[in-house]
Formats: C-alpha cells, structure tokens, sequence
C-alpha cells in the first residue's frame, strides 16, 4: 500500500512539474507586467482558487516570485481574482504572504475540530480579521505550527505535528502525513487537479496572444 501511494504522487507531482514548466515558460513569454503577475498569481494559488483550500503562503522575494510586480500591483490583482492576503513577515526586498478566501476559510475555521485546536493556541476561531492577526504576530518571529490550519492542514495532522514526540511519519505531500493518509490522499488530488485546471485555464487564455 506504501508503495501504491508513493507512486501515485510521484506521478502527480511529475505531472505538475511539467504542466508548471509549461504556464511558466509561456506567460513569460506572452505577458508582461500586472498580466503576468494575475497568471502567475492565478496558478501558483490554483488550488485555493479552484479546490476547498482556504489559503496558502507564498514567499515574494528575489529568486522566489516576482516581488516588484507584486508590490506595483499585487493589490489590485489580486483583489481582481477574488482573494484577499496579509503580509505575515517582511523579509529584506520581499515577504512572506498569507493569500485566503475569506468565505472559505471561515467555514474552515469554524469547524469544531479546527476552531477546537485553535483555542489551545490561543485563537477565537470565530473572528478571522483577529485570528489572522494573532497569526501574523506570531508568523513575525517564527513559523507558528498552528498555521497549517489556516492552510487547509487537517486538525488532527496539525496536532500531531505540534506534538512534543511526533508520531511515525508515513507520507509527505502537500504536508507531513502522521494520522490518516488516505484522507490526506484525497486532499493532494483534490488541489493538484485543482492545479493542473488553473494551468490549463491559463494555457488556452495564452493562445490569443
């Protein structure tokens, strides 16, 4: 069963290493400025977009994303794409950036087993603009375990991550896998189609160009 999973996301994984090798070879060369910024913004946080992920974390600085087009015009952007984002951290000429759906992402909160866990840490679960202050507080100094939450993690995975002994791993994908793997599966699928849908959405809208 081990090796059925392994295969199963090395396959996706080399299938979206090429489907991102192709949207960025081809918005680089058919798109400038704010145009370029919406497409590479629209499939780096495709699953967020098209999939039940409520956010996700994207580091814009030199060499990680381009972060003098997001600080011209990331705000109108990706306002256009329907998200909104907190800069957690400044980081020398770039940031670390929370992006969320904010409908998404309180539903996600508001479950019991994520509003539950939140409470240990300190947050409300029912109050997003505050929670997601408490998270950029603590983000300021560090890399707070409760953020996987905020990313879509399941509960019980962000608990036994944050655990003083950690449980034997058994998958990584879009996160460490220590509880339920096949749930975890179902999720990895889940956003990289919602990925591989942002890349095509964004090749076919390429072809007028």
């Amino acid at each position: 069963m081990q090796t059925s999973r392994t295969f199963c996301l090395e396959t996706r994984s080399l299938r979206r290493n090429e489907i991102t090798a192709e949207v960025m070879a081809r918005i680089s060369s058919v798109l400038s400025g704010g145009d370029y910024l919406e497409a590479w913004l629209e499939y780096t946080l495709g699953p967020v977009l098209f999939s039940s992920k409520p956010g996700a974390v994207l580091s814009l600085c030199r060499g990680c994303g381009p972060v003098g087009l997001w600080l011209a015009e990331g705000e109108k952007r990706i306002k256009k794409l329907g998200l909104e984002f907190r800069t957690l951290r400044k980081c020398g000429d770039g940031a670390c950036v929370y992006f969320y759906d904010r409908l998404k992402t309180e539903k996600w909160l508001e479950r019991e087993d994520n509003a539950s866990l939140l409470s240990e840490f300190g947050y409300s679960g029912k109050n997003l603009d505050a929670d997601i202050d408490r998270l950029a507080g603590l983000y300021a100094t560090g890399c707070p375990d409760e953020i996987g939450i905020f990313l879509g993690i399941p509960a019980e995975e962000v608990r036994a991550f944050s655990a003083p002994r950690r449980p034997p791993l058994k998958l990584i994908g879009y996160w460490q896998v220590f509880v339920d793997p096949e749930k975890s599966l179902r999720k990895f699928a889940e956003y990289d189609s919602a990925a591989l849908y942002a890349g095509r959405k964004i090749l076919k809208a390429c072809e007028a160009f």
